[in-house]
């Protein structure tokens, strides 16, 4: 508000201009250059389609809750990205001539001053004597708070011809922009749809899904890269022994995700199927069908959920042993504490709630009801059970909350300090 009118005007158009050539530069030229060169790539298909085995609900899930936050979590991430850009700033440096304006002069070496030594190589403790006003300075300057050096700026070598130089340098990164966004629009959408067709059987999905895959699978070639040039540096005993710890941390991370990322959400998928999404999506004379991969998807979704809500609320047993596990991590993990704590006590608790209902109607509802009365039991025998569990703890709560209740109005009536005064005596 302070500011003037003409401030703000004139970053608004500089905001505009410098954003108005981004885009040109990184969408429509790449656009244009892709249509006259690569005709049959463009335009890119913007439209799901439900035909395939595998739906769009479950390609979204997967790449926008599994993938893309995998991806965005990843430290290295921003670590590879800086060094693709100190690459591009040498080579710009290389080429034009600028490593003193982009880089910066190496500074030249700093020889301290070699400290006296005795004959067996100890250094001489020299006592430094300070004239009298010079000590008086040293004293106020110990008193005295260090203060903060200002950045000075940089001086450089300036280049003959440096604003062509510069023109060059501005062009230089017109050109890498639009080249930089032709490989991003093609590499990984080549990448995806080749991926995404051969699981799918569809050669047409869309390009949020492709592009995205895309950019997982080349962040992952990146990642061992990086891994096989860190191990440059090594020996060969070095490089084994980093090899074998990193296949074993393999064998952890995919028994853990096995476990964890497997196993247990086709499990509450399972039951989220029995207990909500068959009675509501089917009707009683239809036959329900269970796709292994739609459960899996379903029940990775409630997980989420299941989890979020349990480190949001209160303390108890199941959040301490997710905590735990959490802190713990994928290099140091307990499989013994996972098997006992979690997987065990779950593997119990799902297994009872799904097979005591399936053993009863099986053996004992056949000879206690008819055959179609038996057909509705099996079909909403699960919601029914989940519904009176619901309720069930629904009135638990409220007992506890009346009783609660109860003691404090109590409490606050006849409670005087720590004895119980009867008035009405």
């Amino acid at each position: 508000i302070q500011l003037p009118l003409a401030l703000h005007l004139r970053r608004f158009a500089t905001s505009i201009i410098v954003f108005g050539c981004v885009i040109i530069l990184m969408f429509y030229v790449p656009s244009e250059l892709l249509i006259r060169c690569i005709p049959k790539f463009l335009p890119f298909n913007v439209k799901g389609s439900l035909e395939t085995v595998v739906s769009e609900l479950m390609i979204e899930f997967i790449l926008l809750q599994g993938i893309l936050p995998t991806l965005l979590e990843q430290g290295h991430t921003r670590t590879m990205l800086k060094y693709m850009l100190q690459l591009w700033i040498e080579l710009a440096s290389w080429l034009l001539g600028l490593r003193s304006f982009l880089l910066g002069d190496a500074p030249p070496p700093i020889i301290p001053n070699t400290p006296p030594v005795d004959q067996n190589d100890n250094v001489l403790l020299v006592p430094v004597v300070l004239a009298p006003a010079d000590q008086a300075e040293h004293n106020q300057a110990e008193q005295a708070p260090v203060a903060q050096p200002f950045p000075s700026s940089q001086t450089f070598i300036e280049p003959p011809l440096f604003r062509v130089r510069l023109a060059g340098l501005c062009l230089f990164t017109c050109v890498s922009l639009t080249f930089l966004s032709i490989l991003g629009l093609t590499i990984p959408a080549t990448i995806g749809r080749l991926l995404l067709g051969l699981l799918t059987g569809s050669a047409r999905l869309h390009e949020l899904y492709t592009i995205l895959t895309g950019l997982y699978i080349l962040w992952l070639i990146s990642r061992i890269i990086f891994f096989i040039r860190s191990l440059l540096p090594f020996d060969i005993d070095n490089i084994i022994a980093r090899l074998k710890s990193y296949s074993i941390l393999c064998l952890r991370v995919i028994l853990c995700t096995f476990c964890v990322i497997g196993y247990v959400p086709f499990m509450i998928g399972l039951a989220s199927e029995l207990v909500l999404i068959i009675p509501l999506s089917t009707s009683i004379e239809q036959t329900a069908v269970l796709t292994p991969l739609r459960v899996w998807i379903i029940g990775l979704l409630n997980t989420k959920i299941a989890i979020a809500l349990i480190m949001s609320g209160p303390q108890w047993r199941l959040k301490t042993v997710l905590e735990r596990l959490y802190q713990d991590g994928l290099r140091r993990i307990d499989f013994t504490y996972l098997i006992n704590e979690f997987l065990f006590p779950f593997t119990l608790n799902i297994g009872m709630f799904m097979a005591f209902p399936y053993l009863a109607i099986s053996y004992l509802a056949p000879r206690l009801f008819q055959a179609s009365t038996v057909h509705h039991i099996e079909r909403y025998i699960y919601s029914a059970i989940i519904s009176f569990m619901l309720l069930l703890t629904f009135v638990i709560f409220q007992i506890k909350q009346l009783r609660l209740l109860f003691e404090h109005v109590r409490d606050e009536k006849y409670l005087v300090g720590r004895r119980l005064i009867n008035f009405e005596r």
